[in-house]
């Protein structure tokens, strides 16, 4: 699969046109390297891994599952994905996830009745499994909707590597500085 907007080609075309500007007229055996004497920029803050450990993303959507798939992994995260609430559930028993991306709307098993079941879950072992809503709905009442149905937090898509920054750097090594029990 190829990403458009990446490579080359992303610079701003006023960059692009200076490069070009320098080599015109000059023969292409007489242009030599071309140098750059702007002042460097910032680290872009997206390579940079700011975070680390395993995101479960419940997502059915394909093209949201690789965008957001994408983003976090480039926030330093191992992400596994489930389709599906039913999914997440045996998921969340066979593995240990320091968060939960859970759209809302899915076939099968929806967002709302898995995390209900994943909290149900919880009351027995203690735990606390920090859970983010993802979903397109953002009007009046929705955000409510997921706090009640036992999400912790809510995102809103289309997703945004600076929002899901954001969002789970309030929620990862959560256990460790709450001191609520770990999974497990």
């Amino acid at each position: 699969m190829r990403f458009l907007g990446f490579g080359t080609m992303n610079a701003p075309r006023r960059q692009r046109g200076a490069v070009a500007e320098e080599r015109r007229g000059t023969p292409p055996w007489k242009a030599g390297p071309v140098t750059d004497d702007r002042e460097p920029e910032a680290a872009d803050e997206e390579s940079a891994p700011a975070l680390s450990g395993r995101v479960l993303l419940v997502e059915d959507n394909e093209m949201t599952q690789l965008v957001a798939t994408r983003i976090l992994s480039k926030l330093g995260l191992t992400v596994e994905v489930a389709n599906d609430g039913l999914q997440a559930l045996d998921a969340l028993d066979h593995g240990v996830f320091e968060a939960v991306l859970m759209d809302c709307q899915m076939p099968e098993m929806d967002g709302y009745e898995a995390t209900r079941e994943i909290r149900h879950r919880e009351t027995a072992s203690g735990a606390h499994q920090p859970i983010i809503a993802m979903t397109a709905a953002a009007m009046d009442g929705d955000r409510e909707a997921c706090l009640d149905a036992g999400m912790d937090d809510y995102i809103t898509k289309p997703v945004r590597a600076d929002d899901l920054r954001q969002v789970l750097g309030r929620w990862i090594g959560q256990t460790e500085r709450e001191g609520v029990p770990a999974r497990g």
